[in-house]
């Protein structure tokens, strides 16, 4: 280690930045000069707004008297290059990252079959992760077992489900969506349902209208940005036409502001919808099969620090606050799972999919399923 120390220093005063952003061990930092830590800073390849946070956070490694939580942040702050405007934010973002650390080590322990560690959205304390990014506003799920009532909600399915099937592989599920610090998953889950039906049954895969979707049922049936109700956009896309994304680019996720709901050009609607029937697993998955994706609501508390696998997370209460994609199902020795899209950015999760656990109402994907049909 004192080798490879050695030859670090060397680097410093010889090489480029990104040959030393390669070698560099955030823990060294505090042994050396702020000048030469902040050359090294200097010449990186990213963002100025992320150079000076790193300087901010020279500055904190200096105070700390512990190694290991500087290193993971230090590194948290270059790879998803993040900007803390002041040393107070800066400190707040650290302590949330040593709380995030913790629960990743617990969520490890319990569901070894997935994997967790530091994300994006890491540095968000539980409040601020629910409210950007989980902010699914349900109906009371006691009154559930009444809209099992409804014929049209209870789909049939036509052909037996084979073992494992994946809507990706018929190139019928489009690109994945990041709805940023905005609580619009309501419309991802719903339009991207809308996406798929259509490509199933019609045959062209569009990039359809998430802004549509948040503007023209702000204020009705939805919230905009504070979250929303996925059958509440369905219905709506029943009676209204949808436009594609470029006509009606999304913006709400970078300033939480809801522009009106303009007409543009549709390219498809919906017939109806149909909710599932609650707590029947082989039915999602059947439907799935037999007709297309499905909108499911689930418990995202398992997914801040979600990195991979399988999540199995029992949450011991009928609580939803976030709405996906469920685009195909499988099993990997022995273990079932859903296959399902989120709409947090494609460098989230497994390409911005996760998987979760099937028949065992993981994440309470059991309670609320929506299907969408032309």
């Amino acid at each position: 280690m004192v080798l490879k120390f050695t030859v670090i220093l060397l680097l410093l005063s010889t090489c480029d930045g990104y040959f030393i952003d390669k070698e560099f061990e955030w823990k060294y930092v505090k042994y050396l000069e702020a000048e030469v830590v902040d050359e090294w800073i200097d010449r990186l390849n990213t963002f100025d707004e992320t150079k000076n946070t790193l300087r901010l956070a020279r500055k904190l490694g200096e105070e700390l008297q512990s190694d290991d939580d500087y290193e993971k942040f230090f590194d948290h702050i270059l790879q998803f290059n993040k900007n803390y405007e002041t040393e107070e934010e800066l400190s707040f973002r650290f302590e949330v990252i040593k709380n995030s650390l913790k629960d990743i080590e617990k969520r490890q322990e319990t569901n070894p079959e997935a994997q967790y560690g530091l994300t994006e959205l890491s540095d968000l304390t539980k409040e601020e992760f629910f409210e950007f990014y989980a902010n699914l506003q349900m109906k009371d799920l006691e009154d559930f077992p009444l809209i099992e009532d409804n014929p049209e909600s209870n789909v049939t399915a036509k052909l037996m489900a084979p073992a494992s099937f994946d809507w990706r592989t018929a190139k019928k599920v489009s690109g994945v969506k990041d709805q940023k610090r905005c609580g619009s998953c309501y419309a991802f889950a719903a339009v991207a349902a809308i996406e798929s039906i259509h490509a199933i049954k019609r045959g062209q895969l569009y990039d359809l209208s998430a802004q549509q979707a948040v503007s023209c049922t702000f204020g009705n049936v939805n919230h905009g940005c504070q979250g929303g109700v996925p059958d509440n956009v369905m219905s709506y896309f029943t009676t209204h036409g949808i436009t594609t994304w470029d006509k009606f680019p999304y913006v709400s996720g970078d300033h939480q502001q809801i522009p009106p709901c303009t007409p543009k050009p549709s390219v498809t609607k919906l017939n109806r919808i149909g909710i599932l029937k609650a707590h029947d697993e082989n039915g999602i998955k059947e439907t799935v099969f037999n007709n297309g994706p499905v909108v499911s609501g689930i418990d995202a508390s398992a997914l801040q620090h979600y990195r991979g696998g399988i999540v199995h997370h029992q949450v011991g209460k009928p609580s939803l606050n976030h709405a996906v994609l469920t685009v195909g199902y499988g099993s990997e020795r022995g273990d079932d799972y859903f296959i399902i899209k989120n709409s947090w950015g494609r460098g989230w999760g497994e390409g911005g999919y996760f998987r979760c656990g099937r028949n065992r109402n993981d994440m309470n994907i059991a309670l609320y399923n929506v299907a969408a049909y032309i």
